[in-house]
Order: structure tokens, then sequence, then C-alpha cells
């Protein structure tokens, strides 16, 4: 989850090298808006959850994500 200090950190410095090591790592596949997936790495990659939609019948979800190139403050959605 990610708190207000980290998203003025991510906006500054936003590698996905950094990242990978300074947010806190959830591994209960329950998404929430405002997690991030990120692969490491020199190039990596970093996408947010924004959206959830959530069918009642099934309770299966669905995700909107969104990821920017440089720079970070153009996030668009996948």
């Amino acid at each position: 989850r990610i708190s207000v200090d980290t998203w003025n950190r991510f906006f500054i410095c936003a590698g996905s090298y950094i990242l990978s090591r300074e947010l806190e790592l959830v591994i209960d596949k329950i998404y929430q808006i405002g997690d991030m997936l990120i692969v490491d790495g020199f190039p990596g990659h970093a996408t947010i959850v924004v959206s959830q939609v959530i069918e009642v019948s099934t309770r299966k979800s669905v995700y909107l994500l969104a990821q920017s190139y440089l720079s970070v403050q153009n996030l668009y959605p996948l």
C-alpha cells in the first residue's frame, strides 16, 4: 500500500529498482486501488491499480491499470 510520502518519492525518483526495495511486498493476490505491480531492473516496469470492478454474482474482480513513460506525471490507462 502506498503512503503520501512514498508517492512523493515516486514522483521524484520513480525508478522501479528503488521502488521494489522501498515498498511493502503484498502477496495476498487481492489487489487494492493504489497497489503497484513492479518488475525491477534496468530497465524495469511499474503499473498501478487505479480502479476495480467486482462482478456481484461471481465475486470476480477486473482491474484498471495505469502506467507511464517519462515523465511519470503523465499516467495513462492500459
